[in-house]
């Protein structure tokens, strides 16, 4: 029985709320080489493809851009990548073009992946780790309904594009794992960045504030569970493929 599994990344599609223009695309592409490409790179489980989803608005941007080998760019939310699968079953796993995986997520998506014929799937991340670059924290995160998760396909399902899109392409509340038979994965898997080179979509990823010295350390005394001294911050950080992640912020632009 074969199985394809693929993690399916957005940069720049045509949403009406993405505050993009050109600076914000590049800084993006930048962003995701140095940091969600990376983690990618470093998974211990290498046998699943890249597809990264682009918009037509910034396509003589994405287009010409040189990408490496292994990464597919689609124009249709990855129509021209999936249907050409001839897969019994198809793994989708879903991750933002600014957050990173641990090494030893995909590995854990491999390990646990559920084969149902005529029925999607459902494997999830729900805990995640907040990285304020900006102030030097990392911040643990429960979230009831996360985007960080994979739906497993049968053919039946995926080569019907119209099912499949309404299917896969649809908000966290039921794609992101309040279904009852949703299987969680293990924690510690994902880290969400946040900073001001990539503002996200939603008001929610507003940049951090800069915290005063005094600011920081009374917020590190009230919440117990955040991180911030340097030796812990970098050793988490080189589990998802990042050398140094102290010394991240602020930006040395290439």
């Amino acid at each position: 029985m074969k199985i394809e599994h693929f993690v399916r990344i957005y940069l720049d599609c045509d949403f009406p709320h993405l505050p993009k223009d050109e600076e914000w695309v590049r800084n993006r592409i930048e962003f995701f080489e140095r940091y969600t490409l990376k983690s990618l790179a470093a998974q211990t489980f290498q046998d699943f493809q890249i597809a990264l989803l682009c918009g037509q608005q910034f396509k003589h941007i994405t287009n010409r851009h040189r990408w490496p080998d292994g990464l597919h760019v689609s124009y249709n939310y990855g129509r021209d990548i999936f249907t050409k699968s001839k897969a019994d079953y198809i793994a989708v796993t879903r991750i933002d073009s600014d957050d990173l995986y641990h090494r030893e997520a995909m590995a854990d998506v491999h390990q646990n992946l559920i084969l149902t014929p005529y029925k999607r799937e459902c494997l999830i991340f729900r805990h995640a780790q907040t990285w304020d670059m900006i102030n030097k924290l990392l911040i643990p995160r429960h979230r009831t309904s996360p985007p960080f998760y994979t739906h497993i396909y049968p053919r039946a399902m995926y080569m019907d594009w119209k099912r499949f899109k309404v299917d896969h392409f649809i908000g966290h509340g039921r794609a992101g794992g309040r279904l009852p038979e949703t299987k969680e994965l293990p924690e510690g898997r994902v880290v969400v960045t946040k900073s001001d080179w990539n503002v996200g979509y939603f008001r929610r990823n507003a940049v951090p504030e800069r915290m005063t010295e005094g600011t920081r350390r009374k917020y590190l005394k009230q919440l117990k569970t955040a991180i911030g001294d340097k030796k812990t911050i970098n050793e988490i950080l080189a589990g998802f493929g990042i050398e140094n992640g102290w010394e991240a912020y602020p930006w040395k632009k290439r």
